[in-house]
């Protein structure tokens, strides 16, 4: 859990099975590629990490939260734009 608490971290939460989730993925990695350097990406399975999914109180996927310094300052539930994670992060730089 340490790795969540310093710096911006964008989690994508998503399970293996769902549609939507599939979608994110290339959205997901596309706003990694444009911010690398500036935030740490990470894509979560809640599956595998459902207590993450629990303290992060994630209730529908994909979810990405946005973390600055361990503390959540953006959720979007559904499918994201690229432009929607960026501005976020840019946001919080």
């Amino acid at each position: 859990m340490q790795k969540y608490m310093t710096g911006i971290v964008v989690i994508d939460f998503h399970a293996g099975g769902c549609i939507p989730c599939r979608e994110q993925t290339p959205l997901f990695e596309q706003a990694a590629a444009e911010l690398a350097g500036q935030a740490t990406f990470y894509q979560v399975d809640i599956a595998e990490e459902p207590e993450l999914a629990i303290k992060f109180e994630v209730m529908s996927i994909p979810t990405i939260v946005l973390l600055k310094d361990g503390v959540s300052q953006w959720k979007s539930v559904g499918l994201t734009q690229t432009e929607e994670i960026v501005g976020a992060v840019r946001g919080c730089i």
